[in-house]
């Protein structure tokens, strides 16, 4: 029994939706990956039924030599058995008849498993075809092949991308292309700026500067003392920040904490205000106490220290 080829669903168009599109173009390539097996399998078997009509005329051509034989054996003996060297005669004319007709079955057979692997001229090692270049005149006559049949070329018409078409029967739009490699480029260029875009908004929504109070700067970091405030400009204007105030003193540049005794606290602290300025409030007593006491990093008490202030814009508009 030959294989049955399943069929191949409804390709799809350039106008499709970019989801229905890219499903149909799926269940294509699924389609042609169960079906390209499906049509070599039809071929091997055609292949055999060949390869027993070849075994049917071996047999008629045996029988025929052996009716020679008989035939032979029966002009010796001519005279007793003339009705017996007829019918062998007419035997061996039958057989020689069947065996020329063996002989024809088979070379149709052959011819029929050649135009069938024909169809799809080549195949990987996975069994997925292996689209050539076509051409119009290599497509099957009008009529021969069935609506629900896909077809399906190459072409390289279009110089920066080999293009995958199919002829569109019902349509009668003739050759249409699947998804071109530079309508595909054209999608990912697009999805890459829509990325890019958001990437860009996004970081513009955040940031980070370092103040530094009493005039100081980065070169030149100012002294901050005991009960005193420092109020400085928000690097972010409009937006929302986090602070931290820190000291130079002892372990290097750290927090502070915050210390409180009877008579007053110790500690440099920063925060934001809503009118975009940002005030450092130094302790009664000194701008820090010992980590110990305070939690800071520090190692002793301070009454002055070198200031700075680390300030982080966060997403959100006041």
């Amino acid at each position: 029994m030959v294989t049955k080829v399943t069929p191949i669903s409804t390709p799809p168009t350039p106008s499709d939706p970019p989801a229905v599109f890219e499903e149909r173009a799926a269940q294509v390539w699924a389609d042609l990956h169960l079906a390209v097996p499906q049509m070599n399998q039809q071929a091997q078997d055609i292949d055999e039924i060949g390869l027993a009509a070849e075994d049917a005329k071996k047999s008629a051509s045996s029988d025929a030599s052996a009716a020679n034989k008989q035939a032979a054996n029966a002009d010796v003996s001519a005279k007793a058995a003339a009705k017996s060297a007829a019918e062998s005669l007419a035997s061996s004319k039958a057989a020689t008849t069947q065996a020329e007709s063996a002989d024809a079955s088979a070379k149709a057979a052959a011819q029929s498993a050649s135009n069938i692997a024909n169809l799809v001229p080549m195949t990987s090692p996975t069994g997925s075809a292996l689209l050539p270049q076509g051409t119009d005149a290599q497509r099957p006559a009008k009529g021969t092949v069935p609506d629900a049949w896909l077809q399906i070329r190459g072409n390289t018409k279009d110089p920066n991308a080999y293009v995958v078409e199919y002829f569109d029967q019902s349509g009668g739009r003739g050759w249409q292309s699947l998804a071109p490699k530079f309508w595909v480029s054209e999608q990912l260029s697009a999805s890459e700026v829509g990325t890019d875009n958001k990437i860009a908004t996004a970081l513009n929504e955040i940031g980070f500067a370092m103040i530094y109070p009493a005039g100081g700067s980065e070169a030149n970091p100012a002294t901050v003392s005991a009960n005193s405030v420092y109020v400085m400009d928000n690097p972010f204007p409009g937006s929302h920040v986090i602070v931290l105030a820190e000291i130079n003193a002892g372990y290097g540049w750290g927090a502070t904490g915050w210390y409180s005794a009877v008579n007053g606290g110790y500690g440099t602290q920063a925060s934001a205000t809503t009118d975009d300025k940002i005030l450092v409030q130094c302790g009664n007593l000194g701008v820090a106490a010992a980590g110990n006491v305070s939690g800071g990093i520090i190692d002793k008490t301070y009454a002055s220290a070198k200031c700075r202030v680390k300030v982080w814009k966060v997403r959100g508009k006041r």
